[in-house]
């Protein structure tokens, strides 16, 4: 069990700075709209990073609860650390590319957000598609997940919504689209987390 919680503690450390840096880029963000920042340029932020800055945090929320529910599958070796830092790095570096780190660089974060979007999403992916496969190679050897209960089958359509929508995110090229895709997708985490709670009010 101590094994499991260092390895669980080094997890919830990588996102836990991760999220923290996409927070601090909001923070920056608000005070150069508010024009109380140390950016005096003018710069317009747009909808587009603010909504992958969003999209990113609650990914990894969902993600961290994931792991929670793995945490006793996760043999405590080297190796394992290992590929546990891979995956939750990857996501750590990604969430370093959602917010500029020179605001003034940058007049328009649409702009900047066409440039690194496909880091940022393709990050993302990775990082998903890695525990989606470990997930199944612990379902497939019998293990049972430490899940709450039963998943509806909305709460189903909605996880495999996911995935696809981040390849349509990739794939998209104007500024309109990666708007839609990306309201979709935070729609997407929200319904999926509130889907839980009403289900369990009926």
């Amino acid at each position: 069990m101590q094994a499991t919680t260092m390895i669980y503690s080094l997890f919830g450390l990588v996102l836990g700075l991760g999220i923290a840096g996409i927070l601090t880029g909001f923070a920056d963000a608000w005070r150069v709209q508010a024009g109380v920042g140390r950016v005096h340029a003018d710069i317009r932020i747009g909808w587009l990073v603010p909504l992958l800055g969003l999209l990113v945090i609650m990914d990894q929320t969902q993600f961290y609860i994931t792991a929670w529910e793995m945490r006793d599958a996760i043999p405590f070796s080297y190796f394992s650390l290992l590929c546990v830092l891979g995956v939750i790095g990857t996501y750590f570096l990604c969430s370093t590319f959602v917010f500029p780190d020179n605001p003034d660089e940058w007049p328009s974060f649409n702009d900047y957000y066409m440039r690194v979007r496909r880091i940022v999403v393709g990050g993302m992916l990775v990082a998903n598609l890695a525990m989606l496969g470990f997930a199944l190679a612990l379902m497939l050897t019998g293990h049972h997940l430490d899940t709450p209960g039963q998943s509806s089958s909305l709460e189903m359509m909605l996880s495999l919504l996911f995935l696809p929508l981040l390849v349509l995110l990739m794939l998209v090229r104007s500024k309109r689209a990666s708007f839609l895709v990306l309201a979709l997708l935070n729609l997407d985490i929200v319904a999926g987390a509130v889907a839980p709670m009403v289900r369990a009010a009926f």
